[in-house]
């Protein structure tokens, strides 16, 4: 077995194994109007399919892209369509089709590891400067000669969040590697990215942090017996929730946490907002989704009564609805179904420490924006590299679907 795994590690790291890791960090900027991002899946895609002329669509997954294209096009003849969109999405599909049999999740350990110890380290130095020094601190930027997507980067916050555009961004990114390494059991590593989740004062990677230390001690208790690790794990999340709830520099992701309401804007919109305007929407709307070609456009219609939800058309929100809510909008309910399957099938293919890891996605969908963008091909990608079972579709390029289709 020890032999098996040294063998496991030796083997040669892969672009894809370096690209998983580093797209949503290189997505932030721009070339000529382009997402960096964007032209590196074009790259890697069309690199992979010279290489290995075959790809692997995870069925589930597949079938959703079909419904919302399908969806889309019946819908165009009263919004028109987004071209631009669609070609992004239907490039995330391809890249996320590179993923099966071609991603070894040791090596993307290492590989996410040795990143990770470079963006934590702009966690501790900006939490230096805004902890210690009371400086407020901008996005690291990598690229010096490039602009960012968002206008972001050029702002101040009172929160480090390292060289990323938020710090929600820096969290959903680095959860990864914090299950990844409980999975291992690397316990010093947990311990300092949880560390840096909490500096980064990210109510949802807080509270995600939280969720992976329950598990964690669940498994240890449930699979392994190993009660008192997970009552000294449990003990000391009660301990450390005591004691950071005293401190002020964390009192506005407490807040975030534990005050939902109208008036709080900033929280309404990402946990409830699109919910709200499901219920109140015709019931057409909620079968066969807003015929607008996104949540702004159907705010500023004049359908919605902004007033009631506290907002106006001025706001540079507008529009901002969490995963769910973007998803049971634009698609419906039967796109919800679908959507939310792709999560179930995903979680009941997974192995017992990635089902952590599907958990917190799946949590995400409620408190994010992770809708067919850069982060939700990262969650992706990660989830697909710990699915077990077989329901991929293998496409040979000049050969179509294959007899053996499902490997």
């Amino acid at each position: 077995m020890n032999e098996g795994i040294n063998n496991r590690r030796k083997k040669k790291i892969s672009l894809m194994e370096i690209f998983i890791p580093l797209f949503c960090l290189i997505n932030q900027y721009e070339i000529a109007g382009l997402h960096l991002g964007l032209i590196c899946v074009i790259a890697v895609v069309a690199i992979y399919f010279i290489k290995y002329r075959e790809f692997y669509l995870y069925k589930p997954l597949f079938i959703f892209f079909l419904f919302m294209i399908v969806h889309d096009f019946f819908r165009m003849f009263i919004t028109g369509f987004n071209t631009g969109l669609w070609v992004e999405r239907v490039l995330y599909l391809l890249i996320l089709s590179c993923i099966y049999k071609k991603v070894d999740e040791e090596n993307l350990f290492r590989v996410w590891k040795i990143i990770g110890i470079i963006v934590m380290a702009g966690i501790f130095y900006q939490s230096f400067q805004v902890y210690i020094l009371g400086q407020s601190v901008s996005t690291i930027n990598i690229f010096p000669f490039l602009q960012s997507n968002s206008e972001n980067y050029l702002l101040g916050y009172d929160r480090p969040h390292s060289f990323f555009l938020e710090p929600a961004a820096y969290c959903t990114w680095i959860l990864p590697l914090l299950c990844m390494c409980m999975k291992r059991k690397k316990h010093i590593w947990m311990v300092f990215i949880s560390i840096s989740i909490l500096l980064s004062t990210s109510s949802t990677g807080i509270l995600m942090t939280g969720v992976i230390w329950l598990f964690y001690a669940f498994v240890s208790a449930r699979s392994e017996g190993k009660y008192f690790n997970s009552l000294m794990i449990v003990g000391v999340l009660i301990i450390g929730i005591g004691a950071f709830s005293n401190l002020s520099i964390f009192s506005t992701a407490l807040n975030k946490l534990m005050n939902i309401s109208v008036t709080n804007t900033s929280n309404s919109v990402r946990l409830v907002l699109g919910f709200q305007l499901f219920w109140a929407a015709p019931l057409i709307y909620k079968v066969l989704g807003i015929p607008y070609m996104n949540v702004e456009n159907y705010m500023r219609s004049g359908e919605v009564a902004l007033s009631k939800y506290k907002l106006s058309l001025n706001l540079s929100y507008l529009g901002f609805v969490n995963a769910i809510g973007n998803c049971m909008l634009i698609y419906g309910v039967f796109g919800l179904l679908l959507y939310l399957k792709l999560f179930w099938n995903i979680w009941k293919e997974s192995d017992l420490y990635s089902k952590c890891y599907v958990l917190t996605c799946i949590i995400s969908i409620f408190g994010q924006s992770v809708f067919w963008n850069s982060l939700f091909v990262t969650q992706f990608a990660v989830m697909l590299c710990s699915v077990e079972r077989t329901s991929f579709i293998r496409v040979t390029l000049g050969q179509g679907v294959t007899s053996n289709s499902y490997e």
